[in-house]
C-alpha cells in the first residue's frame, strides 16, 4: 500500500510530541502503520525533538517539582495505547485493532442516514469531540461543511473524493473550519473510514434549514457533537 495523502508536518510534529488527542492519535497512528513513509517522518521528527533538549541549557529544579513532573508523565504513559505496526486483518491497522472487536463487515453497524452508518469508538477525543468509523454506501454524496476543529479522516476501505482530490485506502485527510468540501464516494464498494474530530460539523447552505422537517429526529443527531461527518 502507498498511500498518496498524508499528515502535514506541523501534525507530524504533534504527533511526534504526544500533543495530539488520543482520538487524532490514533487516526494517525493508523495512517502510519500503512505508510512507511510517515514513520520515517515521526522517527525523524522525535531525533529533532530530543536534539532541541539536548541544547537547552541545565536548569536547577526543586525535588518536589521534579517528582511531580515524573508522576505526571508516568500518568500519561499509562494512559497512552501503545502502538505497533502489523495486524493480522489487512484492513484494520494495528493501533485500531485494540478499539474494534471484529473485522469491518461484522462490526455492529448503525443506520444514521440514507447511506450513512456509523460506530463509535472508544478513544478520547476532547471535550466536544468524537472517534467513530463510518459506512458510506456506493455513490452517496455528503452535503456541502465545514468544521469547528480539526478533523481527521483515514480510510480503511473504498474511496471518496472531494475538493481536495480521492481518498483511498491508507491516505488520510486534515481538515478544519478554513475548509469546506462535499465528500462523494465514488466506487462501487462501501467507503469505509476512521473519522477523528475536534467539534461539531457545520453544514452548508439551505440543507441545514431542511433536515429537520426531512429527518425530524435523525437532523439533531447530524449536527450534534456525538454524530459528525467528515
Amino acid at each position: 500500500m502507498n498511500p498518496k495523502h498524508h499528515p502535514g508536518a506541523a501534525l507530524i510534529l504533534a504527533y511526534a510530541s504526544g500533543s495530539l488527542s488520543e482520538g487524532l492519535g490514533l487516526v494517525v497512528a493508523s495512517h502510519m502503520s500503512l505508510c512507511k513513509q510517515c514513520q520515517e517522518n515521526v522517527r525523524d521528527a522525535e531525533m529533532i525533538g530530543g536534539a532541541f533538549l539536548e541544547e537547552m541549557a541545565p536548569k536547577k529544579i526543586k525535588n518536589d517539582i521534579l517528582d511531580n513532573i515524573l508522576n505526571q508523565i508516568d500518568a500519561i504513559a499509562q494512559e497512552e495505547p501503545v502502538f505497533s505496526y502489523q495486524s493480522d486483518d489487512p484492513e484494520i491497522p494495528q493501533p485500531l485493532c485494540d478499539y474494534l472487536n471484529s473485522s469491518l463487515d461484522d462490526l455492529n453497524w448503525k443506520f444514521l442516514a440514507p447511506g450513512l452508518r456509523h460506530i463509535p469508538v472508544s478513544a478520547k477525543a476532547g471535550k466536544n469531540g468524537t472517534v467513530r468509523m463510518f459506512k458510506i454506501a456506493p455513490g452517496t454524496t455528503l452535503p456541502v461543511h465545514t468544521h469547528s476543529g480539526t478533523e481527521l479522516s483515514l480510510v480503511l476501505r473504498g474511496s471518496y473524493c472531494d475538493e481536495f482530490g480521492r481518498f483511498q485506502p491508507g491516505d488520510i485527510a486534515d481538515v478544519d473550519q478554513s475548509d469546506f468540501h462535499q465528500p462523494i464516494a465514488d466506487t462501487d464498494q462501501d467507503c469505509i473510514c476512521l473519522i477523528a474530530t475536534e467539534g461539531p460539523t457545520v453544514f452548508q447552505g439551505v440543507f441545514n434549514r431542511m433536515l429537520q422537517p426531512l429527518f425530524g429526529i435523525l437532523s439533531k443527531l447530524l449536527l450534534t457533537p456525538k454524530s459528525h461527518i467528515f
